[in-house]
Formats: C-alpha cells, structure tokens, sequence
C-alpha cells in the first residue's frame, strides 16, 4: 500500500496523503484518527543548522546523493508509519 501511495505523490497525482483509522479506546469506544502522512509536515523534517544557531557548523557529504537517500528513504518512512497505525 505504501509503494503505490508514495508513487502516485511522487508522480503529482496526490496533493496529499492522510491515515484514517479507529483507535481502539475501549470496547465499547472507538475514536476516528486521520493524521497527514504525505508531505512530511516541518515539524518531522529538522533543518540542523537553524536549529543550532550559533554552534559551529560542519560540510556533510552524503553518498549517495541526498536525492538518492530521500528516494529509499521515503517509502520505508511510509511503511513504517502505515505499520505502526495498525
């Protein structure tokens, strides 16, 4: 499920992407979740030089590119969220 929701965002064809699922409160009592889970929201996507202001800074170099990284990165991302909810 994962793969084909990050391919249609990555393809332009979704604005967004959100989980809707019941959360089990008590046998009796369900509550309905929806959280967003495509595009990241800022607060999950940390700039570290804007958040250490003033600390020395370091040049990372990443291998493979960052691109690369975000392209293996973001559907294990989604599993792993999509996982966790159920």
């Amino acid at each position: 499920m994962a793969s084909a929701v990050v391919g249609r965002f990555e393809a332009g064809d979704l604005d967004r992407v959100q989980l809707v699922y019941t959360r089990f409160i008590s046998a009796g009592r369900q509550e309905v979740v929806v959280e967003p889970l495509l595009p990241l929201e800022a607060a999950e996507v940390v700039d570290a030089p804007a958040d250490h202001a003033g600390e020395a800074s370091a040049d990372y170099e990443f291998e493979p590119n960052p691109e690369a990284i975000l392209e293996t990165l973001l559907p294990r991302y989604t599993e792993s969220r999509i996982y966790a909810r159920c």
